[in-house]
This record gives C-alpha cells, structure tokens and sequence, in this order.
C-alpha cells in the first residue's frame, strides 16, 4: 500500500472513531438530562406528598388542641363546682359546730 492510501485509510478510522464517539457522547448526554428530569420530578412528587402530610398533620393538631381546649374547659367546671359545694358544705358544717357549741355553752 502506498503511503497515502494508509493516510486516507487512517482518516478514515479516525473519522469513524470520532462519529462513534460523538454519538456516545450526545447519548450520554441525553440519558444524563432524562435522569435528571426523572430525578427531579421525583423529588417534587416527594415533596408535595410531604406537604400534604404536614397539612394533614396540622388539621389534626387543630383538632387535637380544640378537644385538649373542651375537656380542659370542662375540667375547670367541674372543679369549680366542686369547689363551691365543698363550700357550702364547709359552710353548713360551721354552722353546725357554731350552734352545738352555743347550745353547749348555754
């Protein structure tokens, strides 16, 4: 062979080579930005199913918090009333005390 069909045989190898490596390249690149994409659009599927947890979370710590509000106010009420009939028991009872002590007195 002579020298410049080796040349032309090597360019056009080289040619090849770099057809064959561009186009690796160009899929490399593709599959890269799809996997980005699909990363990314992983991530906000994720977070809004995050969001709407917390949401869901927050609706149940209102509810929880107006429930914990009742029975507190219900708890005070009923201590209240339990303390105005302790009273009036107290009450009586000095009254009592008050008249046998006077009768004994007397």
């Amino acid at each position: 062979r002579s020298v410049s069909e080796a040349s032309v045989g090597k360019q056009e190898r080289q040619a090849k080579v770099q057809t064959v490596t561009n186009s690796f390249n160009a899929k490399s690149e593709e599959v890269l930005t799809q996997a980005r994409k699909d990363a990314g659009a992983a991530r906000e599927a994720k977070l809004s199913e995050l969001a709407a947890r917390v949401e869901n979370e927050k609706v149940e710590l209102q509810r929880l918090q107006s429930s914990y509000d009742q029975l507190m106010g219900a708890k005070q009420g009923i201590l209240a009333k339990l303390q105005a009939d302790f009273d009036a028991e107290m009450a009586a009872l000095r009254e009592a005390t008050d008249r046998e002590v006077a009768s004994i007195q007397a």
